[in-house]
Formats: C-alpha cells, sequence, structure tokens
C-alpha cells in the first residue's frame, strides 16, 4: 500500500465481476483509470485490485463471498452504481469509453443541475455515469424541471467516485444511516414519479441512496429485492476511532458481519450490513506498509502495481 492510503478519499466502491483480470484491464482501457495495486493468491488469481482516478479509487475483485454477485448472475440488476465527477472533458471520456466498447444509454447531454453527463454499462453489467460542472448548482434549475429539492445546510466537496446505493425505502435508509453510521443528510431530491436520491455526507464527502427504479438501463434493486445480493459494496475510511463506530453502529442495528481487526496491510477493518442488506465496509489506518511488509504479513500473496 502506498503512502497515499494516510490520505485516502471517505467513500469509494468494491465492485463484484465474473472475470476480475478482464474487467480491470477493460476499466484502465475504457476509462482511464490507473491500475494500482494487484494482489494474487498463490494460484496467481487475483484477491485484491485498486484503480485509482483524480482523488478516489476503486476495488475491482470475484464473487468473493455468498451474497456477494456480478450483475450477470442476479439476472442484469444493480444494487449500487458509481458517478463519475471529471473536472473537464467528459465528451472525450465518452469517446473513449465508447470505442472501447461500453453500453451506451445516455450520450452526453446537458442535466439540470449544471453537469454534463453520460450514462453506460460496462462489460460485466456495472453501470456508471460521467460528468463535468457547467455552472454552480442551483435547486431553481432543478425545480423547473419538476423536481422538489430539500438542502440541509452546506454541500460538502463531491470526490471523484460518487457511489449511490439503492432501497425500497430510501426515506428510512437516510434516517437509519445517519443514526447508525453517522451521514448527515446535505440534500434530498424527489422527482416527479415519487423517486428520491439523497445526499449524504461524512468526513466533508458525499455518498448517495436512491430508490429502486427501471432507469436508463440495469434495474435498481435493493438486496432485499435480489435475494440478498450486493454487486457493489461500499467501503468507508474513517479518520478516528473505528472500534467505537462499530459499536455506535451495532446499537443502532447494524449486523455486524466481520468485528474490528487489524489486516496484514495496516488497516483496521469491519464490515456491516444495513437493514436492506447492504454491505458496508469501514477502515482505520493504523499502520502504513510497504509491498514487501504485506507480502511478508501474508505469505503466499503476490502485490504489484500492474496486471
Amino acid at each position: 500500500m502506498s503512502e497515499s492510503s494516510t490520505h485516502r478519499a471517505t467513500f469509494a466502491s468494491a465492485v463484484a465481476c465474473k472475470d476480475p483480470e478482464a474487467a480491470i484491464a477493460w476499466l484502465a482501457d475504457a476509462f482511464g483509470f490507473d491500475v494500482t495495486m494487484v494482489i494474487r493468491d498463490d494460484s496467481g488469481a487475483i484477491i485484491h485490485s485498486e484503480l485509482g482516478l483524480g482523488n478516489g479509487y476503486l476495488m475491482v475483485g470475484n464473487e468473493w463471498m455468498e451474497h456477494i454477485k456480478a450483475p450477470g448472475n442476479i439476472g442484469g440488476a444493480i444494487t449500487q452504481r458509481i458517478s463519475i465527477h471529471l473536472d473537464a472533458g467528459v465528451d472525450a471520456h465518452y469517446e473513449r469509453a465508447r470505442a472501447a466498447g461500453a453500453r451506451i444509454l445516455i450520450a452526453p447531454r446537458d442535466e439540470p443541475y449544471g453537469a454534463r453527463v453520460y450514462v453506460c454499462v460496462d462489460p460485466e453489467g456495472h453501470k456508471w455515469d460521467f460528468s463535468e460542472p457547467l455552472r454552480s448548482f442551483d435547486p431553481a434549475d432543478m425545480e423547473r424541471a419538476g423536481m422538489k429539492v430539500e438542502q440541509f445546510g452546506d454541500k460538502p466537496k463531491i470526490g471523484t467516485f460518487f457511489p449511490q446505493a439503492f432501497y425500497r425505502d430510501p426515506r428510512a435508509a437516510v434516517d437509519w444511516l445517519g443514526k447508525a453510521f453517522g451521514f448527515d443528510p446535505t440534500m434530498i431530491i424527489e422527482n416527479e414519479d415519487g423517486s428520491i436520491r439523497a445526499h449524504l455526507g461524512f468526513q466533508n464527502q458525499e455518498v448517495a441512496i436512491g430508490s429502486e427504479s427501471e432507469q436508463d438501463g440495469p434495474a435498481h434493486r435493493s438486496p432485499q429485492s435480489v435475494g440478498g445480493a450486493n454487486t457493489q459494496t461500499i467501503h468507508v475510511q474513517l479518520t478516528e476511532d473505528i472500534d467505537a463506530h462499530c459499536e455506535h453502529a451495532r446499537t443502532a442495528g447494524a449486523r455486524i458481519d466481520m468485528e474490528p481487526e487489524t489486516q496484514f496491510y495496516g488497516d483496521r477493518t469491519y464490515r456491516a450490513f444495513d437493514p436492506e442488506g447492504h454491505m458496508w465496509t469501514f477502515a482505520q489506518t493504523i499502520e502504513v506498509k510497504s509491498n514487501a511488509e504485506m507480502e511478508a504479513a501474508l505469505p503466499g500473496i503476490k502485490i504489484s502495481d500492474a496486471l
């Protein structure tokens, strides 16, 4: 793990793939992600990888637990998606992704919230939207487009990676995530059809949650609607006491899947499920370790910064 691990973005995503080797190569080619870490077991299979872009990172892996599934293995539905915020150049990025074989759902267009956006699906079935800012956000623009916008205080800075999870009851999820994990709602957008999208702030960055829907391609589903599966999981990098955070989450009703434990790579982590079955991983960096130190701590693995 590089020294940048101590300055990780608050929110990141981990995507489940049938073929992580091919997925990593495709994501680097199509989207311009930098492969920053690949960990292989003694058989040569990838057990973990990290890809960077801007100030964020993505983890790509296999279906490493029973409830972690690639979209193609649950009928093409997705339980989370990822928005990527580019500083500029979304049209050129779109052309690169299209040439690499991305399935385009929405070609670049200007949205009422002040961004130019395109939406696509990768070969594994994960859904992505890429945007660049056109102007400052003005809720009045969205209201003129038929949306109802509630704002709560100042918006945190949105990181390059902006995960979104889908719920049957997103308003209940907003309340629960606040009580259990300390996420504060910064904005709730209600569409004309009654579906909502909420932005939640934590440690000066944001994550989003939204309603189940059939919008623009793959169905957006809560894990409750797909047998408990997660097509992605959301990683939260904490800046303070992870053990206290875990106990607070447990008291609020989180199902703790893994108790806090210091890992071979120097982070202390725990995993928890929310009431609708989304898996959240929380981590706090305890010690920054070199690749050689990590390999020594877990014999049989090999770590590199390339496929």
